[in-house]
Formats: C-alpha cells, structure tokens, sequence
C-alpha cells in the first residue's frame, strides 16, 4: 500500500536542504504562480478617465514588470471621505487621468460644487505641480461659458477663468464684438488674460 505524504519547506530552516530535482520542479512550479501582465490588462487601465490611489499602485506595479506605465499624466481630483472611516483607513484619493481622452458632464443643483469641479480638471491638464500629481507635458483646454446677460455695464466673469492667476496659464476669452465693452470690464480683475 502506497502512502502520500504532504511536505512543507521551511525557506528559513537551514537543516531541510531541496534536491537539484526539487529546485527544479519549484521553479516551473512557481512560474505557473507568477501574475503576468498583459498588453490588454495595460491598454485598459491606461484608457481609465478616472482611477483610485490602489489602482495607480497597481498600475506603478505593472512598470516594474518592464510594461510602460499605464498612467502618464494625471491630477488629484478629489477623495472618497468613506473610506477614511474604514478601519484600518483607506488611501481616498481620486485621480484624473489626463492622458487619456475623455469627456465630462458636469451637473448638480445650484452650489454643489460644478464650476470647482471643472476648475479641478482644468488644473489638472494645465497646471504643473508636484502637489497636484504628474504633468510633463501639459495641454490647452478650452471652455465654453454660457451665463445669463444680466445687464449691459457688467458680466459675471467665468470661473475657470481665475486659473489665469497662475502665471504659466494664458486666458483668452473670445466673445462677440458687440459685448468687448463689457467683457472688458468684468474679466479686468483676472491678471493674465486677451481677448
């Protein structure tokens, strides 16, 4: 009668000694284990508008295993605040995948945070910073403002259009010939802007 016995190998005991045959096995073996990334596995994380700080991890992880990194550009959007009353806490980071194309619709009631929300992407396709996440080669964006004409002295200015604060971003606001006038007038307190 035939019996089977189950070994474990204990790395750190130095008495247990595998065979050359047993290396051998254990390393075919374990190739079988091994996490493979695909092309495809890359090409879609990379075409994702938006990620969590454990998938760029992942993504970063995916680098290490001589594939070209997933997320190129991106920008901190905005954090999950559930996830820090998780226990242990989770990373709430949410991020804008700027390398990538993509469109937004952005809608909610009055001052739930729209034209902030718009001003967080556009800083994050603009605006090189450290801070803010990875940026090498930032782009140009272009807004389409519509607002209520409320009078013929003064506009509300639109608010990406205080990202013209920041010195390496150029404003230009097109409007009719009709309303340069008053354009003029709302949009002088925004520093580096043409019209």
């Amino acid at each position: 009668m035939r019996t089977s016995r189950l070994i474990f190998y204990d790395s750190e005991s130095e008495d247990m000694e595998p065979t050359a045959a047993s290396d051998k096995n254990a390393a075919k073996q374990l190739a079988l284990l091994e996490r493979l990334y695909t092309e495809e596995e890359t090409s879609e994380l990379a075409g994702a508008p938006l990620f969590t700080y454990p998938v760029l991890k992942h993504a970063e992880d995916q680098a290490e295993c001589n594939l070209s990194s997933s997320f190129t550009q991106y920008g901190l959007l905005g954090g999950n605040t559930q996830s820090l009353e998780k226990s242990p806490p989770e990373d709430p980071r949410v991020f804008y995948n700027v390398a990538t194309p993509s469109s937004a619709f952005i809608c909610g009631s009055q001052g739930s945070g729209k034209s902030h929300t718009l001003s967080c992407l556009l800083e994050n396709t603009l605006i090189q910073s450290d801070s803010l996440g990875c940026l090498p080669r930032p782009l140009t964006g272009i807004v389409f403002h519509y607002d209520d004409y409320a009078s013929d002295s003064k506009v509300a200015p639109c608010e990406a259009a205080y990202l013209g604060s920041d010195p390496s971003i150029n404003v230009r606001v097109l409007c009719a010939p009709t309303n340069i006038r008053v354009i003029k007038v709302s949009f002088a307190c925004i520093v580096d802007f043409t019209y």
